[in-house]
């Protein structure tokens, strides 16, 4: 089967590299830099199935540019057709020997309709949708600029204003997931035939965590959608993962981890890797 990495990246280019340097003559890589980032596309390695974006600003909640980041990978990795399209960030790992977990025909994704109690209140239901997130103009990782966002919205709830309700039932779960092709040529197909839906999801608190699952779940692919993204991660966090994770990791089904980090999870790499060079 053919795969494409969908990744996204702000820092960390020798994690990106390990990727490439290890993975390149498996799968072709769509990367998109952070714009803000301080990498550079030519810290890169450079190979012939190594593509290369650097074009929205993604601020942690994201708003809507990290998803149109990952559409226009999407995009971009379409025009070849892949059987699988894995949407990750520069700090997760892939564990090749697991690809044959995957059935053919099947995307692997975390789904749940909305609201979803298990994630954070402010955010666990429709008020990341029913009210303006502002996460895309303000950095929340600064102190001032986090509590300037919140209260921008709980002055729109004190005030009563509510955004369009959204046209369908609304499905949300992790932004990291495992598609087919079916699935990509849908999603791809829906934004074209419904471009307005981007601006929808526009001032939407991690969008990407929403628009995929919403589509799928409303659609006829419904049923070849699995609830398992595949991705291994310790919450609360996610945690940074070391080599102390590894036998918890050799036993399960995941084909990705998430997160790691260039130097914490040195020891882990390596074992892993040396692990898949053994198979």
């Amino acid at each position: 089967m053919r795969h494409a990495i969908l990744m996204t990246a702000y820092k960390q280019p020798e994690l990106i590299n390990r990727w490439i340097d290890n993975y390149a003559h498996l799968f072709d890589f769509y990367i998109h830099i952070d714009l803000k980032s301080s990498v550079k596309p030519n810290d890169i390695h450079v190979k012939d199935n190594v593509y290369i974006l650097k074009k929205y600003k993604v601020n942690w909640g994201g708003g809507v540019n990290h998803l149109k980041a990952f559409i226009e990978l999407m995009q971009l990795a379409d025009l070849k057709g892949y059987d699988y399209y894995h949407t990750i960030s520069a700090q997760d790992w892939m564990l090749p020997f697991r690809l044959d977990t995957l059935e053919k025909g099947k995307s692997y994704m975390e789904w749940g309709k909305l609201p979803r109690p298990e994630w954070k209140k402010e955010h666990g239901g429709f008020d990341r949708i029913r009210y303006y997130c502002l996460y895309d103009y303000w950095n929340y990782k600064s102190k001032p600029q986090k509590y300037f966002i919140k209260y921008m919205f709980y002055i729109q709830k004190g005030l009563g204003i509510r955004r369009k309700k959204f046209p369908m039932p609304l499905y949300g779960g992790s932004g990291y997931m495992s598609l087919t092709q079916e699935a990509v040529t849908y999603i791809l197909s829906f934004i074209r035939a419904n471009p307005m839906i981007l601006k929808r999801f526009e001032h939407t608190f991690c969008a990407e965590e929403l628009i995929f699952q919403t589509l799928l779940m409303n659609s006829p692919l419904k049923d070849k959608i699995i609830n398992n993204p595949l991705r291994y991660m310790v919450w609360p966090g996610p945690k940074v993962l070391d080599e102390s994770d590894y036998e918890k990791i050799k036993q399960t089904d995941s084909l990705f981890i998430r997160k790691i980090d260039s130097n914490i999870s040195d020891k882990l790499l390596k074992r892993l890797e040396n692990e898949s060079q053994s198979r």
